[in-house]
């Protein structure tokens, strides 16, 4: 999903499959962001399959933060639920951040 990653401290993103793998049980915190440009566009954070959150956008822009508890081993990604041709890639600003608050 995106083409330009910043960091990847502990490599638990995987760039081919655009998921992150939880390393060990604690509470995360997870946030997506996009420019939404001339499209009102969703996006979605998952855990192991279940939508955990959802961003939606209408011309201008969308976003969605949570915290939450996950086990370790738990597949974390990032999905498009509508709009998908006006978000995806770097040109459009889009943003995925997950990081370990507190180990379990």
């Amino acid at each position: 999903m995106y083409d330009v990653i910043d960091t990847n401290y502990g490599s638990a993103y995987d760039p081919h499959s655009a998921s992150l793998l939880v390393p060990q049980h604690g509470l995360y915190f997870l946030s997506i962001s996009f420019g939404s440009h001339r499209y009102t566009s969703n996006l979605a954070i998952t855990v192991d399959g279940a939508e955990v959150c959802k961003a939606v956008g209408h011309e201008i822009m969308g976003s969605c933060s949570t915290m939450l508890e996950i086990a370790a081993g738990a597949t974390v990604n990032v999905r498009a639920v509508r709009g998908a041709a006006s978000i995806l890639g770097s040109e459009r600003e889009t943003g995925f951040t997950g990081f370990l608050y507190k180990a379990l």
